[in-house]
């Protein structure tokens, strides 16, 4: 099957139709496990990173940057911030994968100007709640100084669910620059009757 990026109704979501979302592929854990084993991969964390397996990350890395590579951006020389984890900065459990990928891109400016204040548990997690406000006021900014002056500004994240991560970085980049505007792309959107860490729950898969 071929895959390629296709633009989603923000609404579709759960999001507002002002909101402008890009998707690369569905993932669907009936039919399609292949796609949970790039997922899977792409977010083993930093403890494995001395083991064999940690080569899986790698490829995983590298087939996201070919993905990347494949969207006709809307700007000559685009500026990308990639999602924060939920591990803060500096931390051993910080993991910088959207960074590495946006980084194997030419032509392309990784703009890594977020973090978290506090580090949390990944709310991709059903137990977690997705605060829109809370999760917000998590967010801190290293520098205003390129958000001030720019017009249009990627948000890249490996997986779109609620869209409630991308929703508080598009609130904080637009309370500096309220004429900006902000394109989220995803590689992976959840389709189907198990998500994701329900599938590595009953799949004993702890990466």
């Amino acid at each position: 099957m071929h895959m390629a990026w296709e633009k989603l109704s923000g609404t579709s979501v759960g999001l507002e139709d002002t909101d402008e979302i890009w998707r690369y592929e569905i993932y669907c854990p009936e039919e399609r496990d292949d796609y949970f084993s790039d997922l899977h991969n792409l977010k083993k964390s930093t403890d494995k990173k001395e083991k064999y397996e940690w080569r899986y990350k790698t490829e995983a890395i590298a087939k996201c940057s070919g993905f990347l590579k494949e969207f006709r951006f809307q700007a000559e020389n685009p500026f990308i911030i990639p999602m924060p984890p939920s591990k803060k900065k500096g931390t051993p459990e910080y993991d910088n994968r959207l960074v590495q990928i946006i980084k194997k891109v030419t032509n392309v400016t990784c703009l890594d100007i977020f973090d978290v204040k506090e580090s949390v548990e990944s709310t991709h997690k059903p137990e977690q709640t997705k605060d829109l406000i809370a999760i917000q006021n998590n967010l801190v900014m290293s520098t205003t100084e390129k958000i001030e002056i720019l017009d249009l500004v990627y948000v890249l994240d490996d997986v779109l669910t609620t869209g409630t991560h991308f929703k508080a970085i598009k609130n904080k980049i637009l309370e500096i620059n309220p004429d900006i505007r902000v394109i989220g792309l995803f590689f992976y959107k959840p389709e189907g009757p198990l998500d994701y860490y329900k599938y590595l729950r009953e799949n004993n898969k702890n990466g």
